[in-house]
């Protein structure tokens, strides 16, 4: 979603900084899911930042990758 100022400036950086990696959140809950920014996604430029929360509340786990729908998904740390 863009906001001003600077959404010009930041789409600029993202088309001319060629290491610049987004991150995606997938929720398999009533959370909502948040994409990362239309450009990386184009050039797959982007990570899960998604994390398993175990029933006590602590996180134990990090996701490297995650199939949702038959389609792959690799982890922000990953890329």
């Amino acid at each position: 979603m863009p906001v001003e100022p600077g959404s010009e400036e930041l789409k600029n950086a993202f088309k001319s900084i060629p290491n610049l990696v987004g991150i995606e959140l997938l929720s398999d809950k009533q959370k909502s899911s948040i994409s990362p920014q239309s450009i990386l996604r184009l050039e797959n430029r982007f990570g899960l930042n998604t994390v398993i929360v175990d029933a006590d509340g602590k996180v134990r786990r990090g996701l490297l990758y995650a199939h949702i729908d038959k389609k792959p998904f690799q982890s922000f740390a990953l890329k």
